[in-house]
């Protein structure tokens, strides 16, 4: 299905990470740089679909979603 009203605004979406978190943690920032562009809108809108449209456990799709881009083995 194709948003052809342009009901839906962009995702745009990023990881967003506190300061204190990467300071105790920096390897989180290189876990989510490489997904970051993965998360485009007809990616995000097919992730919503398989959650709210399919009913499908949400760490499921996640998973899979992960796996399927090489993120996850």
């Amino acid at each position: 299905m194709q948003d052809d009203k342009h009901f839906f605004p962009p995702y745009q979406i990023a990881p967003l990470v506190r300061d204190d978190l990467l300071a105790a943690a920096p390897e989180i920032k290189a876990i989510l740089n490489p997904l970051a562009p993965k998360l485009t809108d007809a990616a995000v809108s097919a992730i919503n679909w398989e959650v709210s449209g399919k009913k499908r456990e949400p760490a499921d799709v996640a998973k899979e979603f992960l796996q399927q881009n090489g993120l996850l083995k």
